[in-house]
């Protein structure tokens, strides 16, 4: 529908207006009502915008909205000229072979990608125009992670994601919630001291680290799992009072797994 989910839309803005270059040259695929340009125009954004169903150029107001309004469908359309494309609410109305071209295509060409797509909606044609069709009404997070692996989730709900194509090696992921990107790398971490409820260890690396605690008591029972935010050269402890047998801890995240036993 012309018309995008609320769901994140302002840390999204917050997403684009980090990463994105203001003199990026963006296309707005299928606009609808114009909601990312009512989001990044204030920004300094200059956006074009790509409408495969003419009615909604006029109806919309696009032309008031874009730079540049462009009648036509994605599956084809070249993208050589643009440096970030939005894809908000695209991929569910194309097949799972064109929605693996248009991500292939991005891809290949080195492109900054953002895609939304709502989970498991179904939805058939609407204000007579037979594009609004979903014709992946099934996707939920696991579906795109599996049929889309080119893709890197940023942020997700139990109705709607949003992804991106990742062309930065060396960024990791997105923190929301500090609101800035965490390099991948690899901790180093040194261990300060270990006694029978606690772990003290300082992050020695020049990076901020988010890793994954877990502490283990008898057999394979969990009892504490969480995640924390290293910063760069600060000192942290990992606490888990109590008299389990065999306590261990395990710190954890994509190139690290490391196991400390507290008793």
């Amino acid at each position: 529908m012309p018309y995008s989910h609320s769901f994140y839309k302002q840390d999204i803005k917050s997403f684009i207006d980090k990463t994105v270059s203001k003199k990026s040259k963006i296309l707005d695929v299928g606009p609808g009502n114009g909601t990312y340009s009512a989001l990044l125009k204030p920004l300094g954004y200059e956006l074009d915008c790509l409408e495969i169903f003419e009615p909604y150029i006029k109806k919309y107001n696009l032309s008031e909205k874009y730079n540049k309004v462009i009648l036509g469908n994605i599956v084809y359309f070249d993208i050589e000229d643009y440096d970030f494309i939005i894809l908000g609410d695209i991929l569910e109305h194309l097949s799972v072979d064109e929605a693996k071209l248009v991500i292939n295509r991005i891809v290949k060409q080195g492109k900054s990608c953002i895609v939304a797509v709502p989970y498991l909606c179904e939805q058939g044609t609407m204000e007579d125009n037979e594009y609004e069709t979903h014709h992946q009404p099934d996707l939920t997070h696991e579906v795109m992670v599996q049929r889309y692996p080119e893709l890197q989730l940023l942020v997700k709900n139990q109705y709607y994601g949003y992804y991106h194509v990742k062309t930065i090696d060396d960024l990791s992921y997105w923190d929301l919630d500090k609101q800035y990107w965490v390099k991948k790398v690899t901790p180093k971490i040194v261990i300060d001291s270990i006694d029978n409820d606690t772990v003290k260890f300082t992050n020695e690396s020049n990076d901020s680290i988010l890793i994954n605690v877990e502490i283990f008591g008898d057999g394979s029972l969990c009892y504490s799992n969480y995640n924390m935010m290293l910063h760069p050269k600060t000192k942290y402890f990992v606490s888990q009072p109590g008299v389990y047998k065999n306590k261990r801890i395990y710190l954890k995240n994509d190139t690290i797994h490391k196991e400390y036993q507290m008793i």
